[in-house]
């Protein structure tokens, strides 16, 4: 408060005053999902944009531990004047991989980064293996085919299976085809 004189009189002024407070932005990094053999989706949040604006925002990772906006590959999505959540699928990963990911936010006090989670890329797809057995009960319209699923390769499912057959040699699932479905 302040009090002022003029004259004989005084008078008690209450004052109230209001430093502007200094503060970098804070983020997380919630979880990698959807992870294939060269893509993986990362999910965060810009919790609380600090004292001013957020300039950047967004993703990085890198195949080392603890990557930073300069040094690993990045998805900066841009400015934000409000908390928002993040979401971005990275893609051109490599199989089989290691990598490391944090979520990074700057505005004018500095860049802040979140937690480090790791994910591992899936491996490379081994194809299923098939084999083709023999043709019996062959008529001038039809015959018995019989054939094995050997082998589902490293999925966990085969989508789709079945016999190809043409006049031509090496047919292909573009010629005549039934499909048995997926497995289970």
């Amino acid at each position: 408060s302040l009090t002022l004189t003029v004259g004989n009189e005084q008078a008690t002024v209450p004052v109230r005053m209001n430093v502007p407070s200094h503060a970098a932005p804070t983020v997380t990094l919630q979880q990698v999902k959807d992870i294939t053999y060269t893509t993986a989706t990362f999910q965060g949040s810009l919790v609380n944009i600090g004292s001013s604006e957020v300039f950047h925002h967004g993703f990085c990772w890198s195949t080392s531990e603890m990557p930073t906006y300069e040094a690993s590959t990045k998805r900066d999505l841009g400015d934000s004047k409000t908390a928002k959540d993040m979401l971005y699928t990275a893609t051109s990963l490599t199989p089989n991989t290691t990598y490391y990911v944090r979520a990074f936010a700057e505005n004018i006090e500095g860049r802040v980064y979140s937690e480090q989670l790791k994910f591992v890329t899936k491996g490379t797809p081994v194809p299923p293996t098939v084999e083709t057995g023999t043709a019996t009960e062959v008529k001038t319209t039809q015959a018995t085919i019989v054939g094995n699923l050997l082998h589902i390769g490293n999925t966990q499912t085969v989508t789709a299976y079945g016999h190809v057959w043409s006049t031509r040699s090496n047919p292909t699932i573009n010629d005549s085809k039934n499909n048995l479905g997926a497995t289970e």
